[in-house]
């Protein structure tokens, strides 16, 4: 008996291993809580954990800069690439095989409430100061994008945690980020005393959810991330942020 079962063991290793590859995924580097403590965790690095563990994958974490992510994945120095979406291959002409959308940030546009700004539309802004994230107009493109190639104080950064900074002193109207990440931010300055914990904010919900997949270079490596992902019990934390395709869009 214990023969057999050894002998089924040994199989069903072998049968995981089939196609088993060794991953290096680049990543927007700091991006809590979705990306945190040098990538050994966080929302993104689970998702892909159980996107491709389950069938042998090795997956070596690469922190980049948000913008350099897409360089490295097209100089093939990674074998897949997170936070893309349709409109980013299209306009950064990326080939490989794309999960369509797994996950989505909320983006908002953040300001003091203090300064009793109105916004009803993305144009409203005008040239008030906005900081945003790295690779934010390309993304988001439409009036969005009309909006920071026309706006002579807008920008983008790479640490999110600066813009924060910049909109709790006073320096910045206006900042758009995902709203997991701001209040990340925010409550790790309340916690360190940075930031009274009574100054309130106003949020305008102007741009609505950003999906986002990831692309693989293999095809049977992005086959094998949506069969896993579908896999998952309901009862999955990872039910809350995961945003899968039907199975005909694969």
């Amino acid at each position: 008996m214990n023969k057999v079962l050894i002998a089924i063991i040994i199989a069903v290793l072998e049968y995981q291993s089939v196609g088993a590859e060794e991953l290096n995924m680049s990543f927007g580097d700091t991006l809590p809580p979705w990306v945190i403590e040098n990538g050994q965790r966080g929302l993104l690095i689970d998702l892909v954990d159980a996107c491709l563990t389950p069938s042998g994958h090795v997956v070596n974490v690469e922190l980049v800069p948000y913008a350099r992510r897409i360089l490295e994945y097209k100089n093939g120095r990674v074998n897949a690439v997170t936070d893309i979406t349709p409109e980013l291959i299209a306009e950064q002409a990326l080939t490989g095989y794309y999960t369509d959308t797994l996950y989505a940030y909320e983006n908002y546009f953040y300001a003091l409430a203090d300064n009793q700004f109105e916004l009803s539309s993305i144009s409203d802004i005008g040239q008030r100061s906005v900081v945003s994230w790295q690779g934010a107009k390309v993304v988001i493109g439409g009036e969005y994008q009309r909006m920071a190639e026309n706006n002579r104080n807008y920008s983008e950064i790479d640490r999110q945690e600066a813009q924060v900074r910049l909109l709790v002193s006073g320096r910045v109207d206006f900042i758009q980020m995902d709203k997991e990440i701001f209040n990340y931010y925010l409550n790790k300055f309340i916690d360190a005393g940075i930031v009274d914990k009574q100054l309130a904010f106003d949020r305008f919900e102007l741009l609505g959810a950003s999906p986002n997949g990831i692309l693989f270079q293999s095809k049977q490596v992005r086959d094998d991330c949506l069969k896993n992902l579908r896999a998952l019990p309901q009862n999955h934390p990872l039910q809350a942020i995961l945003r899968l395709p039907p199975n005909e869009s694969d």
